[in-house]
């Protein structure tokens, strides 16, 4: 905790006096000098925080700044208070994660599920979903060959499940989160349903059917994508951080680490008050995924400010040229639907399937390899080129396409670094936009 100059008409959090100190980190506490800063510093370095959570009608519960922020600043460190592997998932132990790749994987004795030995069949962390696993007699949840499966999303629901009685403060924040359970109930989504009925008919314990739906729809939409001590991919529940807002323009850089502590920074300079934001879909998707998966998900429109601007905030990421004029782009209508796209310049009226399809021709190309083949770094820069009479540059079919030439363009001739140079300043400016600020692409 530093120290500012404080407005006059402040009091002192101590004795009431006029303030001429505020509390460097957030802002919000003031004092009349410092020695009081001092004497309050135990007390208030429990509450010291740069952020608030509030709740709006329209938004729910959500964090916002308490306090102007500066880029780089920390404003979150949190650890999970669940953690588990993907939903679809290779397979892997249940409590060291290590990825298991041996046909005759060893089973655990009592449960049959895949484990990596002995030692973490038999670990105490594992021991809990054990007796309720080992209700599965005919093996129909366990997982029983190479490859990916979906079984591996009843292992976090049924750890969500059992802190309900092993943990019940990590229960009740679960019991606080958003999770769609009455919309996910009336969906018809297999996965979803498959849970519910195998949690209440096979393997079943202290729980209710309502439960189940709430701990999954919990996870689906709050949980985090982590990495564990060897590279696999797991998803964390965690208190705090689920309240970041979204938006495709996000002013929060998230890293996490090995242990599944996960740090939230100001990517950019954050007023007071403003929301604090993460992104859920990441930036690089064009418009309908985004919206599509957001929809899916979350079950929310997004309406932030990339996706009410129709031209994305002047990069036309995800518009296609007005194969008419040539002049401009398609628009969206730019209230976060895309159904009906029209030309800026002619007023030529496209349909959503009409700007899928000639993305969908390009990127079969690209998926073909038609694009690159073996051509030289010369034939390379007027295929870039090429590009930009059905793309603007920011678009993200040449973003795509430039990102899959950096990792081939090796060699150092003058033609191929002076490509590379034109693609990492473009890609520079793309991210200037979309990932303002202090962000891992941006260096």
């Amino acid at each position: 905790m530093g120290e500012d100059y404080s407005s006059s008409s402040e009091s002192c959090n101590v004795c009431g006096s006029n303030a001429l100190y505020s509390c460097g980190r957030c802002g919000n506490v003031h004092y009349c000098s410092r020695e009081h800063q001092r004497v309050d510093r135990p007390e208030h370095s429990l509450n010291c925080s740069v952020y608030k959570v509030v709740n709006t009608p329209q938004l729910g519960e959500h964090i916002v700044a308490s306090c102007l922020i500066a880029p780089g600043n920390t404003i979150l460190k949190e650890h999970p208070i669940l953690v588990g592997p993907m939903a679809n998932s290779d397979l892997v132990c249940l409590t060291c994660y290590a990825a298991i790749t041996d046909k005759d994987f060893y089973k655990c004795p009592d449960c049959s599920w895949p484990m990596c030995s002995k030692v973490c069949a038999y670990a105490q962390t594992h021991s809990l979903e054990c007796d309720i696993l080992s209700d599965d007699t005919t093996g129909v949840g366990i997982p029983s060959n190479l490859g990916e499966t979906p079984r591996y999303d009843l292992i976090m629901i049924l750890r969500g499940l059992l802190l309900k009685k092993s943990n019940p403060r990590a229960w009740k924040c679960i019991l606080e989160m958003e999770s769609h359970a009455e919309i996910r109930k009336n969906e018809g989504d297999h996965f979803h349903n498959a849970a519910v009925r195998y949690f209440t008919e096979i393997c079943k314990g202290d729980y209710t059917a309502d439960d189940v739906h709430h701990v999954r729809g919990a996870i689906v939409t709050n949980c985090i994508i982590l990495r564990g001590e060897n590279n696999i991919p797991l998803r964390g529940l965690y208190p705090t951080f689920r309240l970041f807002n979204h938006s495709c323009v996000p002013n929060i850089q998230v890293t996490t680490a090995i242990s599944g502590e996960i740090q939230a920074k100001a990517a950019v300079k954050i007023k007071k008050n403003e929301q604090l934001c993460i992104c859920y879909t990441g930036t690089l998707e064009p418009l309908w995924k985004r919206q599509q998966y957001l929809s899916k998900a979350y079950k929310f429109q997004c309406q932030c400010k990339r996706c009410l601007d129709p031209t994305e905030l002047g990069t036309y990421f995800s518009s296609p040229r007005c194969p008419d004029c040539r002049r401009s782009f398609m628009l969206p209508p730019g209230n976060g639907t895309i159904d009906h796209w029209i030309c800026e310049s002619c007023g030529l009226k496209y349909e959503f399937i009409d700007v899928m399809q000639e993305v969908s021709e390009w990127l079969y190309r690209l998926d073909m390899n038609d694009v690159v083949g073996t051509k030289s770094a010369i034939q390379l820069t007027r295929e870039v080129h090429k590009m930009h009479d059905s793309f603007n540059s920011f678009h993200f079919i040449p973003l795509m396409f430039t990102q899959t030439l950096l990792k081939l363009l090796r060699d150092g001739s003058y033609h191929c670094q002076k490509l590379r140079h034109e693609i990492w300043e473009n890609h520079l400016e793309i991210f200037t936009i979309l990932e303002p600020g202090l962000t891992r692409r941006r260096g």
